[in-house]
């Protein structure tokens, strides 16, 4: 699988003044997991020791990865810049 990035910069020549490329940006699998670990976070509200805390990130990222390959599955649109 490769990888997707969300959020990429554009990068400009700098005699011409024209879009040259799209690089960088945080992982489209690391953005899913982030996206899920904040709706865990934001209600569950309970406090967390280290095991739980890697166990539910583990969890995000077991879900991040489930909702790229139903995403590649489905045949969608790629929304994400692929990295250059």
């Amino acid at each position: 699988m490769e990888e997707l990035y969300v959020f990429p910069q554009d990068v400009y020549d700098d005699k011409t003044g024209t879009k040259v490329r799209r690089e960088g940006g945080l992982g489209l699998r690391d953005y899913f997991a982030g996206q899920l670990l904040r709706f865990v976070v934001t209600y569950d509200g309970t406090e967390w020791d280290d095991g739980m805390a890697k166990k539910i990130s583990r969890q995000c990222y077991k879900m991040a990865d489930a909702m790229i390959a139903e995403r590649e599955r489905a045949g969608y649109a790629l929304l994400a810049e692929k990295k250059k």
